[in-house]
């Protein structure tokens, strides 16, 4: 798996999230999906979104994608763990799973990865 800090496929690449930034997007994310041959190319498991603040420190922004991607992984592990993960062709589904959530598709279910909280780095 790998961890993009874009809403793929939109803004792949080694910066994906300096790069949704530069474009001027409205919204950015993270994206987890299954590595295969190209690069940011893979099916996809789980993504994020968050509003792009431009009065924001970018720090913050990038905080909150950070703490999508914790979230993320630990809700993946979950459903991997739990055998809930199908692939056909190029999509993969989450049995059970639900789309209500804004921030995460699908949505958070595992309790552990919805009350992580990572504070923000003090400088």
């Amino acid at each position: 798996m790998n961890l993009h800090p874009s809403v793929l496929p939109a803004f792949k690449g080694q910066d994906g999230f300096g790069d949704a930034l530069d474009y001027g997007a409205k919204y950015t994310g993270s994206t987890i999906h299954f590595i295969d041959e190209k690069m940011d190319e893979g099916k996809i498991i789980i993504q994020t979104v968050c509003p792009v603040d431009p009065n924001a420190d970018v720090t913050v922004t990038r905080h909150r994608i950070f703490q999508q991607q914790c979230k993320s992984l630990l809700q993946v592990i979950k459903w991997i763990e739990e055998k809930r993960i199908s692939i056909s062709g190029q999509h993969v589904f989450v049995r059970n799973a639900s789309y209500l959530d804004f921030e995460f598709s699908p949505s958070l279910d595992y309790d552990v990865a919805r009350q992580l909280q990572i504070p923000f780095p003090k400088t």
